[in-house]
């Protein structure tokens, strides 16, 4: 779930994973759970984002390790793709790779080939640019506008139970939150 800004920050970054085969992209998010959020259970709490191409070779259960050794870093600027125009629910072609989920020390960690993260990314900005128009984000906030779930490598994912879905909120467009003089008017 994010903002639109946020989102067309994430959808960026997925396409960067995307055009890069060396770099592991990570997004800092885990913390307490979002509030006014209410499909979170009382338990649960957001977790930190990893996204790479699958041809980086890094095993989930490598990762706490590799974030143990990371450096501070510096500054740099990087160029993402343009977001290219994206359908919210379009499934992957017949006998396309899609993207792994996996789970490890409090991180989601996302991997496919190139074509798709850059789709994925694709995706996601498409929602971030929905969100000032959805009326469901106007009339509560918030909306579940795609999902990540048809880029998914198992056709029958969804049967496990398992969704990865894009939520759009922005409370300046939240017709009760709204305030005049807002960007959200």
């Amino acid at each position: 779930m994010g903002t639109r800004e946020a989102l067309l920050h994430l959808g960026a970054w997925f396409r960067m994973a995307g055009i890069s085969p060396h770099s592991v992209v990570h997004v800092p998010t885990g913390g307490p759970r979002p509030r006014g959020v209410p499909w979170y259970g009382p338990s649960e709490t957001s977790v930190d984002l990893v996204v790479m191409r699958r041809d980086v070779g890094m095993r989930a259960s490598a990762w706490p390790g590799v974030r143990r050794s990371l450096p501070g870093g510096r500054p740099v600027t990087l160029r993402p793709p343009q977001a290219r125009t994206a359908l919210p629910y379009e499934p992957l072609p017949p006998g396309t790779d899609g993207l792994v989920l996996a789970e490890h020390g409090r991180t989601l960690l996302v991997s496919g080939p190139a074509p798709v993260l850059l789709r994925a990314g694709d995706v996601i900005s498409a929602v971030g640019e929905a969100i000032a128009s959805d009326s469901h984000v106007h009339r509560r906030g918030y909306a579940h506008i795609g999902a990540l779930t048809p880029l998914l490598r198992e056709p029958g994912t969804t049967r496990r139970g398992l969704e990865l879905l894009v939520m759009g909120a922005d409370p300046r467009f939240h017709k009760k939150t709204r305030q005049p003089g807002t960007d959200g008017e």
